[in-house]
């Protein structure tokens, strides 16, 4: 916030008002007015002013009804009201404070004192201010600043929450003997230098640092924040773990001897919440969850990543595993299958198999031939273009086969012989963002002079860039890709981008950009889907229509599903095809499609996501009735159902003779 602070005074006497906003104008603010409360309401949330001066009789409301609106906004509940009441009117005044008001003033009022009265209010933002800064940037040591922004401008935490998150405990190992023969000033120094080494780590791929225990961290990956990939983050963080004391024992050669440390890492549900008491609480979280990573932790040996089979499951493509002795945990019936972590592999495409089998694709033929289209003009030079070269996006949510739609596009370049590139941006790195670039007719990675490269090979022949996950790119990427676009206007150059809706593109309004949105799969397309993955056995009829109607024509849904249902056993693979081993009237949404949602129940507003709360506590079907009396502010939930509806996660099921929604 600048020096120059922001004031609205709400008064309908107009006198009043303009000799308010003169005085306070003189004073060097930036003053704006309202004549009503309703107006009033709505200037509050839109300018955020950092004062409100509030007249108590107004023609439409009163002053402490406008007053009761602001303080119960949780994005307008912060900013300081200044009452101006009637003389003698004490009951006012403690009906004002009571209701939430800063301050007031008595009408007829001296100028003087009002302005005094201004320059406390603000002088207790500014402090408040500062208490704040320096709790971020005590925060900032254990946040990446785009999951702290999250924190501070995006939704709150909830009380008793559940979440499937991934859990890492990592123990330094030598510790003890060490600090035996050191002097306790120096054994700080020496933890702090090399947790500060693992907090980057941690920081690094989007974790939470829960607690500090002795010579221990307990990170989380999935709260307050999931994404996709968590337990994959939580794994890369492991192997930066590893790479960070390496580093560390180089260049502290002099210590008694080197430290080690040992991980253990797990995934599954957990309670988020407050734990403690009056005095002293912290946020944390709880379950069965926590105590398997712990455990895992305790069993590993030095400089080993042990995990379980839950975060093995999500990630088995993208690294490398030795299978390890099972073991019996308290508490658990059967024994714990676990696995060591050994490396990462890249991989240029990671898709969701059945049967480690690719699925086999049922192409959205207009999606497609619309892309290919450009393909082809680019390598035919002869077309007559009004450009050289365009620049396609495809949009749609997670899981609608973006990527699969990459795949096979490129697998069509490879067969007309065209060069091309891939890039991908990865939602985390040093600057909270990174890509990759992939060079496939010289089979190598590209790390610098990206635009060189591309603009020699352009000088000679036409090129094709696929650029996936353009929503991770931070301004300092899209920079760069933007005057890497820029070519499209002299060069044979075919830029094919993929991205969630909604997202920003800096080359939207040039000539030659084109963007299509992929749908969801109609009935059809799925029922080929599923007769791929599992044949066309009429026994399994039943259970076709159950993953059909769980799916929502979400591909990644119906190859999720029919997984959980292999992995379960509910159905077998015979060889020659696939039976039901019981009566199957439901299934078990897997964690990834749930870890789909929280992706972008995590994004929504605080208002939204309070909607949405009271809507699931309701049941899968509401009525807006029955939601309108549990939340009363009904403009709010007609905005929060619209963004709902636009994200999937709601549908309209009835709309007379009442309004009923449905979660997806």
């Amino acid at each position: 916030m600048g020096t120059k602070f922001k004031i609205l005074v709400i008064d309908d006497e107009i006198d009043i008002q303009r000799l308010i906003v003169e005085l306070l104008n003189d004073e060097g603010y930036d003053v704006s007015s309202a004549d009503d409360g309703e107006t009033g309401i709505k200037k509050v949330k839109e300018i955020q002013p950092d004062l409100v001066v509030l007249d108590w009789q107004l023609p439409d409301m009163e002053g402490v009804d406008v007053l009761r609106i602001i303080k119960n906004d949780s994005t307008t509940m912060h900013i300081p009201v200044i009452m101006c009441t009637s003389l003698g009117s004490s009951d006012n005044k403690i009906k004002g404070l009571e209701t939430g008001a800063d301050d007031y003033v008595t009408k007829p009022f001296n100028s003087s004192e009002l302005i005094a009265r201004v320059k406390v209010a603000l002088r207790r933002v500014q402090r408040e201010e500062k208490i704040i800064e320096a709790r971020i940037a005590q925060l900032q040591k254990f946040l990446p600043k785009e999951m702290l922004d999250k924190i501070i401008y995006g939704p709150k935490f909830s009380e008793g929450e559940r979440r499937i998150v991934t859990v890492l405990f990592a123990d330094l190992t030598g510790f003890t003997s060490m600090a035996e023969q050191m002097d306790p000033e120096d054994v700080k120094k020496v933890v702090n230098e090399c947790f500060k080494g693992f907090v980057e780590a941690i920081n690094m791929y989007g974790g939470v640092i829960d607690k500090f225990i002795g010579d221990a961290i307990m990170a989380l990956f999935g709260i307050p924040i999931t994404h996709e990939d968590d337990p994959q983050r939580a794994l890369k963080t492991a192997l930066m773990m590893l790479y960070k004391l390496q580093e560390f024992n180089k260049t502290h050669a002099e210590l008694p001897q080197k430290l080690q440390i040992r991980i253990g890492i797990n995934t599954g549900e957990v309670v988020a919440g407050e734990m403690g008491s009056e005095t002293r609480s912290e946020y944390t979280v709880m379950g069965d969850t926590v105590n398997v990573a712990s455990r895992l932790q305790t069993i590993a040996l030095p400089n080993q990543i042990v995990i379980s089979e839950e975060t093995y499951k999500y990630s088995k493509n993208e690294f490398v595993f030795y299978k390890l002795p099972s073991i019996n945990v308290k508490g658990k019936q059967d024994a714990l299958n676990i696995y060591e972590l050994k490396g990462a592999k890249y991989l240029r495409y990671n898709f969701i198999s059945v049967n480690n089998k690719i699925s086999p694709y049922i192409i959205p033929e207009r999606e497609y031939n619309f892309t290919k289209n450009f393909i082809d003009r680019i390598k035919d030079v002869s077309v007559e273009n009004s450009h050289n070269g365009y620049a396609v996006s495809i949009t749609g949510q997670y899981g609608f086969g973006k990527s699969r739609l990459m795949y096979e596009l490129s697998k069509y370049v490879q067969q007309l012989g065209i060069r091309y590139f891939e890039f991908r941006c990865l939602p985390y790195g040093q600057q909270g963002s990174m890509v990759v670039v992939y060079d496939v007719k010289e089979n190598k990675f590209v790390n610098t002079g990206i635009k060189q490269v591309l603009v020699e090979i352009l000088k000679n022949e036409p090129l094709i860039i696929f650029l996936e996950d353009l929503n991770y790119a931070n301004a300092t990427l899209l920079t760069l890709f933007e005057s890497i676009v820029d070519l499209c206007e002299t060069k044979q150059l075919l830029v094919i981008t993929t991205s969630l809706p909604d997202t920003q593109i800096p080359w939207s309004k040039k000539n030659y950009f084109r963007e299509i949105m992929l749908p969801e799969m109609t009935i059809g397309c799925s029922n080929k889907l599923l007769d791929n993955l599992l044949g066309e056995n009429m026994i399994l009829k039943n259970v076709k229509d159950i993953i059909l109607q769980n799916a929502e024509g979400v591909p990644l849904f119906v190859e999720a599903l029919v997984n959980n249902l292999i992995e379960t056993r509910a159905i077998l693979n015979n060889g020659d095809g696939f039976s039901i081993s019981g009566q199957i009237n439901k299934i078990d949404i897997p964690q990834k499609i749930y870890v789909a949602v929280m992706c972008q129940v995590d994004q929504l507003d605080i208002k939204t996501k309070e909607v949405l709360q009271i809507a699931s506590a309701i049941g899968r079907d509401f009525k807006f009735n029955l939601l309108k009396y549990l939340y009363p502010e009904e403009n709010v939930i007609k905005e929060s159902i619209a963004k709902l509806i636009k994200k999937k996660i709601l549908v309209e099921k009835t709309l007379l003779p009442e309004r009923i929604y449905s979660f997806n």
